[in-house]
């Protein structure tokens, strides 16, 4: 396991919910989420350049559940796909009020996503907590479910193999800390989400 500060000039990061990841991780692919349709919004997977903005994107995923984050290569990215600077907007126009340093990588899906991937941030204990019939369920009800079919078993085999994953927590924060939201695990996270 290696530590450090964010880089922004090596590493991009994207934020997402338990069942994302697993389903992320399963078919090594990762596609164009939501496009909203705002002026000059390009198509593709959008990642950001800050590790803390990932682990708020988190939330947008997964609103009570928890979550991680996808850590990447940005050399390599940049070496097969286009990657642009997106700075988000209002539907007017207007900038977004926030400061996301969001990179989309223009390609309807990042193919052979283990070749991009330095590490995927996560407590094993959420992926753990993720297998409980309570958690399937609120995940199927509450738009947290990730994969193309219903079967939990087949989604406790995607999450026990996630949890079994090389880049599991290859990398971390330079204050080894794991994104929580508070949802599932109880813990005391500093003022930018983080527990240690």
């Amino acid at each position: 396991m290696s530590t450090g500060t964010n880089h922004p000039d090596q590493f991009l990061f994207h934020g997402t919910g338990v069942y994302a990841l697993a389903a992320i991780i399963q078919s090594d692919c990762l596609k164009e989420g939501v496009h909203w349709g705002k002026p000059n919004e390009p198509h593709g997977p959008r990642l950001t350049r800050s590790y803390e903005v990932a682990v708020g994107f988190i939330a947008n995923n997964i609103h009570w559940g928890e979550g991680g984050v996808l850590v990447f290569d940005r050399a390599a990215l940049a070496r097969d796909y286009q990657v642009v600077a997106y700075t988000d907007a209002q539907y007017t126009g207007d900038p977004w009020d926030k400061d996301e340093q969001e990179q989309v990588v223009i390609t309807p899906a990042i193919t052979d996503l283990s070749r991009y991937l330095i590490s995927v941030v996560c407590d094993p204990e959420v992926i753990h907590l993720a297998t409980e019939p309570a958690n399937l369920a609120a995940a199927k009800d509450e738009c947290g479910w990730a994969f193309d079919h219903e079967n939990d078993l087949l989604a406790i085999r995607a999450l026990n193999a996630f949890a079994l994953h090389p880049k599991l927590n290859a990398w971390l924060p330079s204050n080894q800390a794991f994104p929580h939201h508070n949802n599932w695990l109880s813990v005391e996270n500093d003022s930018r989400g983080f527990a240690p």
